[in-house]
């Protein structure tokens, strides 16, 4: 079984003229800059980082292929022809799949809309014929040798919460099934399978790393992409890092050191406020 996702191009620059930022900025992560991050305990200085942040124009998708981890911007608007289906799944509820993954005998499909509804649906390999499997928010499937897991959740308002589960074909009734394996304290936004069959997850606050069985080991606790929205996790193929698209940023953990760097392609691209608004944050936050 094989997730389909998209892939940045792997050409050492890419453009972003449409966008109206500079350019070319080098698409291999390995060539970007390390941005200067606030400590979380100078909260004026925190709060202007964290406001121009948000309020970047960037959004970056990382992959990884051959092993080199890209990052390209991220579309603004959800792209289903990034999912390798060859229909337009549609169900009569729900429309605009998240992610798909094939399958023996068709394909899994996931509607996530976030806190206005969302379902995990199988469809046949024509799409003509489907059923919902569970009402599961699945952000992303993991792939292991020996079982198809996926990770959902949902982070909205003061609740962030998610959990591990796992989709089987039942084998007296020939259906698809989801069940709980984990739990996650914080809701999922990325994930990313090793080569060993562990799932490092990208939550809403957290980094942890999970096994086929669910049990998970926190890889940082105190993570600055709450209000980021991160939307993809690559590792390249020695897996000693792992890296986390984001608005403004990609992310980079070294997996040893549990160290995070905030990566950009040069310091034209990280947003700045006007000096008033800069000025006004500050006196909010106590500065």
């Amino acid at each position: 079984m094989k997730a389909y996702i998209p892939f940045a191009l792997i050409s050492l620059f890419a453009s972003v003229a449409e966008a109206g930022g500079p350019a070319p900025y080098p698409a291999r992560v390995e060539y970007w800059v390390t941005a200067s991050m606030p400590a979380r305990a100078d909260r004026a200085e925190y709060a202007v980082w964290s406001y121009a942040s948000n309020y970047s124009e960037y959004e970056w998708r990382v992959s990884a292929r051959a092993g080199v981890v890209t990052a390209q911007l991220a579309p603004r608007a959800r792209d289903e022809s990034s999912l390798g289906l060859p229909f337009t799944p549609r169900t009569e509820k729900f429309a605009g799949a998240s992610s798909a993954i094939h399958v023996p005998d068709g394909w899994l499909v996931a509607f996530n809309h976030g806190e206005f509804g969302a379902a995990l649906y199988w469809f046949n390999e024509k799409g003509e014929q489907n059923y919902k499997v569970s009402d599961n928010q699945v952000v992303a499937f993991a792939q292991l040798p020996d079982r198809l897991l996926a990770v959902e959740g949902l982070a909205h308002m003061t609740m962030s919460r998610g959990s591990i589960i796992r989709i089987e074909r039942s084998k007296d009734q020939n259906r698809w099934t989801a069940r709980t394996v984990g739990q996650l304290p914080f809701a999922p936004y990325a994930a990313v399978v090793q080569h060993d069959g562990r799932i490092v997850i990208v939550l809403s606050d957290a980094l942890v790393q999970a096994t086929a069985n669910g049990e998970l080991q926190t890889l940082l606790s105190d993570v600055p992409w709450t209000q980021l929205y991160p939307n993809s996790a690559a590792m390249g193929e020695d897996e000693t890092r792992v890296y986390v698209g984001m608005r403004q940023y990609v992310a980079e953990v070294d997996l040893t050191t549990r160290k995070l760097r905030m990566l950009v392609p040069n310091a034209a691209f990280l947003n700045k406020l006007p000096k008033d608004q800069e000025q006004r944050i500050r006196k909010e936050s106590g500065g």
